[in-house]
């Protein structure tokens, strides 16, 4: 048995109210929406420390930006720096572009994620046996293999055991989705768009 360090985070009791809504027998409906903030606490990378991560990869093992450009870059806010940092690896690499950017967000996650940690949090949300929304990158809740990716083309089957990735996520089925860059946000929060149409349902 791995011993708890003392620097994790006590996963609190499902508040009480909450814990009556989720287990209505009337059939009263509570969806789970969270953020990247749960893998955060076993260690994931935030988006701000994703993208310092992933300069860090063009600049000093790519090699694809001078070190001026690279100081730069660390001063402008996350979503223009992801863009950016994109961009770059799929100017050079073409086909290879998502590969390369897929492998690169993993090897960021495994280095510093708390394994241990990261499946008591997600047991701890699969615990709610509800329906989530997320716009987590990481597949905490589907590693479980209890909950069901997706699609946001029909959101009247959302049903319990059902799990969102309104972001997408860092799976090879999945990661076409991820949304990174300004242009993804965009693209993905327009007027009609397939999320949009399934959050306001």
């Amino acid at each position: 048995m791995v011993e708890k360090n003392s620097q994790d985070p006590d996963i609190p009791k499902i508040p009480e109210p909450l814990r009556r809504s989720l287990f209505d027998p009337i059939g009263n409906r509570v969806v789970v929406f969270f953020g990247n903030g749960i893998s955060m606490l076993a260690g994931v990378p935030s988006w701000e420390e994703l993208g310092n991560q992933l300069l860090d990869f063009i600049f000093f093992d790519k090699q694809y930006i001078r070190y001026n450009v690279y100081c730069e870059l660390q001063k402008i806010p996350t979503k223009e720096k992801l863009s950016i940092v994109c961009e770059k690896i799929k100017n050079r690499e073409k086909q290879n572009y998502e590969a390369i950017l897929q492998k690169q967000i993993k090897e960021e996650l495994i280095k510093s994620k708390d394994d241990n940690l990261y499946g008591e949090l997600y047991e701890y949300i699969s615990s709610f046996e509800t329906s989530y929304i997320t716009t987590n990158y990481s597949s905490g809740l589907l590693d479980l293999k209890k909950h069901n990716f997706t699609e946001f083309d029909n959101p009247g089957k959302f049903k319990d055991g059902d799990i969102a990735y309104i972001h997408g996520e860092i799976t090879d089925n999945n990661f076409n989705n991820l949304v990174l860059t300004v242009e993804q946000y965009l693209k993905t929060y327009k007027k009609n768009s397939k999320i949009n149409n399934f959050l306001e349902y």
